[in-house]
Protein backbone atom coordinates (compact mmCIF):
# COMPACT_ATOMS: atom_id res chain seq x y z
CA UNK A 1 0.00 0.00 0.00
CA UNK A 2 1.47 3.36 -1.06
CA UNK A 3 0.91 6.49 1.06
CA UNK A 4 1.50 10.23 0.78
CA UNK A 5 0.41 13.27 2.80
CA UNK A 6 -1.42 16.16 1.19
CA UNK A 7 1.08 19.06 1.14
CA UNK A 8 -1.72 21.54 1.94
CA UNK A 9 -3.64 19.88 4.79
CA UNK A 10 -1.55 16.83 5.87
CA UNK A 11 -4.40 14.39 5.05
CA UNK A 12 -3.07 10.86 4.45
CA UNK A 13 -3.74 9.68 0.86
CA UNK A 14 -3.22 5.99 0.06
CA UNK A 15 -3.72 3.50 -2.77
CA UNK A 16 -2.50 0.11 -3.95
CA UNK A 17 0.04 1.64 -6.36
CA UNK A 18 1.85 4.92 -7.00
CA UNK A 19 -0.26 5.84 -10.05
CA UNK A 20 -3.56 5.49 -8.16
CA UNK A 21 -2.08 7.27 -5.14
CA UNK A 22 -1.11 10.30 -7.26
CA UNK A 23 -4.54 10.31 -8.94
CA UNK A 24 -6.22 10.23 -5.52
CA UNK A 25 -3.96 13.04 -4.31
CA UNK A 26 -4.85 15.18 -7.31
CA UNK A 27 -8.57 14.61 -6.74
CA UNK A 28 -8.09 15.53 -3.08
CA UNK A 29 -6.18 18.71 -3.95
CA UNK A 30 -9.06 19.87 -6.14
CA UNK A 31 -11.20 19.97 -2.99
CA UNK A 32 -8.99 22.82 -1.71
CA UNK A 33 -11.21 25.55 -3.17
CA UNK A 34 -9.50 28.30 -5.11
CA UNK A 35 -6.12 26.55 -5.07
CA UNK A 36 -4.74 24.93 -8.23
CA UNK A 37 -3.92 21.21 -8.13
CA UNK A 38 -0.30 20.28 -7.41
CA UNK A 39 -0.08 18.04 -10.48
CA UNK A 40 -1.37 19.22 -13.88
CA UNK A 41 -3.94 17.19 -15.81
CA UNK A 42 -2.28 14.66 -18.15
CA UNK A 43 -1.89 15.46 -21.82
CA UNK A 44 -4.70 14.19 -24.05
CA UNK A 45 -3.96 11.08 -26.14
CA UNK A 46 -2.20 11.68 -29.41
CA UNK A 47 1.44 11.23 -30.28
CA UNK A 48 2.35 10.69 -26.61
CA UNK A 49 2.62 7.26 -25.01
CA UNK A 50 2.01 6.90 -21.29
CA UNK A 51 4.72 5.12 -19.32
CA UNK A 52 4.12 2.86 -16.38
CA UNK A 53 6.65 1.41 -13.97
CA UNK A 54 7.52 -2.26 -14.30
CA UNK A 55 7.94 -3.39 -10.70
CA UNK A 56 8.32 -7.07 -9.90
CA UNK A 57 7.37 -8.76 -6.65
CA UNK A 58 8.65 -12.29 -6.34
CA UNK A 59 5.76 -14.18 -4.78
CA UNK A 60 5.43 -17.47 -6.70
CA UNK A 61 7.98 -20.19 -6.11
CA UNK A 62 9.93 -20.84 -9.32
CA UNK A 63 9.29 -17.33 -10.68
CA UNK A 64 12.26 -16.22 -12.80
CA UNK A 65 13.64 -13.07 -14.34
CA UNK A 66 16.30 -13.12 -17.07
CA UNK A 67 17.96 -9.98 -18.35
CA UNK A 68 20.79 -7.49 -18.18
CA UNK A 69 21.63 -5.88 -14.85
CA UNK A 70 21.20 -2.13 -15.34
CA UNK A 71 22.13 -0.97 -11.84
CA UNK A 72 21.04 -0.32 -8.28
CA UNK A 73 19.55 2.57 -6.37
CA UNK A 74 18.07 3.29 -2.98
CA UNK A 75 14.43 4.23 -2.43
CA UNK A 76 12.56 5.27 0.69
CA UNK A 77 9.54 3.21 1.77
CA UNK A 78 7.81 3.95 5.08
CA UNK A 79 10.79 6.03 6.32
CA UNK A 80 13.17 3.13 5.55
CA UNK A 81 15.85 3.17 2.87
CA UNK A 82 15.74 0.03 0.74
CA UNK A 83 18.03 -1.02 -2.10
CA UNK A 84 16.48 -1.78 -5.49
CA UNK A 85 17.85 -3.46 -8.62
CA UNK A 86 16.94 -2.74 -12.25
CA UNK A 87 17.02 -5.51 -14.88
CA UNK A 88 16.43 -4.97 -18.61
CA UNK A 89 14.41 -7.92 -19.89
CA UNK A 90 12.84 -8.76 -23.25
CA UNK A 91 9.67 -7.05 -21.93
CA UNK A 92 11.29 -3.80 -20.75
CA UNK A 93 13.14 -2.65 -17.65
CA UNK A 94 11.91 -4.15 -14.37
CA UNK A 95 12.89 -3.25 -10.84
CA UNK A 96 12.60 -5.17 -7.59
CA UNK A 97 13.61 -4.76 -3.98
CA UNK A 98 16.77 -6.46 -2.81
CA UNK A 99 16.21 -8.84 0.08
CA UNK A 100 18.84 -9.62 2.68
CA UNK A 101 19.57 -12.91 0.91
CA UNK A 102 19.42 -11.59 -2.69
CA UNK A 103 21.50 -8.42 -2.30
CA UNK A 104 24.91 -10.10 -1.79
CA UNK A 105 24.27 -12.33 -4.83
CA UNK A 106 23.86 -9.30 -7.13
CA UNK A 107 25.61 -6.32 -5.57
CA UNK A 108 29.16 -7.11 -6.73
CA UNK A 109 28.13 -7.80 -10.35
CA UNK A 110 29.05 -5.09 -12.86
CA UNK A 111 26.35 -3.33 -14.86
CA UNK A 112 25.40 -5.03 -18.15
CA UNK A 113 25.95 -8.52 -16.70
CA UNK A 114 23.31 -10.96 -17.96
CA UNK A 115 21.63 -12.62 -14.99
CA UNK A 116 18.99 -15.21 -14.30
CA UNK A 117 17.20 -14.91 -10.96
CA UNK A 118 14.89 -17.59 -9.58
CA UNK A 119 12.71 -17.23 -6.50
CA UNK A 120 12.95 -20.47 -4.50
CA UNK A 121 10.28 -19.75 -1.89
CA UNK A 122 10.36 -18.80 1.77
CA UNK A 123 12.40 -20.45 4.51
CA UNK A 124 12.79 -19.78 8.22
CA UNK A 125 15.96 -18.00 9.28
CA UNK A 126 17.96 -19.02 12.35
CA UNK A 127 16.15 -16.22 14.20
CA UNK A 128 12.77 -17.72 13.21
CA UNK A 129 11.85 -15.06 10.62
CA UNK A 130 10.52 -16.02 7.20
CA UNK A 131 12.92 -14.93 4.45
CA UNK A 132 12.71 -15.21 0.68
CA UNK A 133 15.36 -17.45 -0.90
CA UNK A 134 16.80 -16.87 -4.38
CA UNK A 135 19.29 -18.43 -6.77
CA UNK A 136 21.25 -16.29 -9.23
CA UNK A 137 23.19 -17.34 -12.33
CA UNK A 138 25.37 -15.36 -14.73
CA UNK A 139 26.51 -16.37 -18.19
CA UNK A 140 29.80 -18.30 -18.16
CA UNK A 141 32.73 -15.94 -18.27
CA UNK A 142 30.88 -13.17 -16.43
CA UNK A 143 32.14 -12.14 -12.97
Amino acid sequence: MEQIKCPKCETQIQADNVTDMLTNLQKHLITHEGKPPLFPEPEPPGEWEERSAQFTIFDEEGQEMVGMLMGFDTIKIHDKEIRRARIKTAHGTNSFLLTTQLEPLLLDLPENTTVRIRYEGEVKSAAGHRVKRFRVWTLKGAP
